[in-house]
């Protein structure tokens, strides 16, 4: 496979954890601009879903496979962003465990 054939290649990441508790006594974090704005700043076009139980995280690209480590870094900041009580590290953020990660290759373009 040529490496134009590889960038063509389009994923689907779908990322889900328990949703930690706020942080916060108010909902003006987890309006729904405010999470359009917060994901923008980290992901682009991307969507999150948050349930009374799960946080969920979906993202569409067409390029190169990403680093599946970095993305729930990433998702795990949004969260923090949004005033979640997510869990610290050394190195950082981590998501609530457990971590279910669901990733698809959803189709490929033909090249020219």
């Amino acid at each position: 496979m040529t490496e134009q054939q590889k960038a063509t290649r389009s994923y689907t990441l779908t990322i889900t954890c328990p949703r930690p508790r706020r942080t916060t006594s108010d909902d003006w974090h987890i309006q729904p601009e405010r999470i359009a704005s917060t994901l923008a700043s980290f992901f682009g076009d991307a969507e999150l879903v948050l349930t009374p139980r799960t946080v969920r995280l979906h993202i569409r690209w067409v390029g190169q496979l990403c680093d599946l480590d970095e993305r729930q870094r990433r998702m795990a900041t949004v969260m923090s962003c949004l005033r979640f009580d997510v869990p610290r590290d050394h190195a950082g953020n981590y998501l609530p465990l457990p971590v279910r990660t669901d990733l698809r290759e959803t189709a490929t373009r033909p090249s020219a």
